[in-house]
């Protein structure tokens, strides 16, 4: 939401600049539009970098477990504690 606010705020301060008393168009960019527009810009940024594509999983945080193992009888091995249940 931040993001979107920093877009529009910017977007509209920028256009707004222009109508300051005492404005010349012959100088450029102030530092005030400028600002706004790095606003904006930022907005932008943001919002692309946080739907930006899938990301690889962590294997730290996302390791697949295997079942354990069993026989062919379908009791578990000696690697694994028989349950008590």
């Amino acid at each position: 939401m931040a993001s979107f606010w920093a877009i529009w705020y910017g977007a509209v301060r920028t256009l707004l600049e222009s109508f300051r008393e005492g404005y010349n168009w012959t100088v450029g960019n102030s530092p005030r539009r400028s600002s706004s527009a790095s606003r904006s810009s930022s907005g932008v940024v943001t919002i692309a970098w946080r739907h930006r594509g899938p990301r690889p999983a962590d294997p730290a945080h996302h390791a697949e477990t295997e079942p354990p193992a069993r026989d062919e009888s379908g009791q578990p091995t000696s690697a694994e504690p028989a349950s008590t249940a």
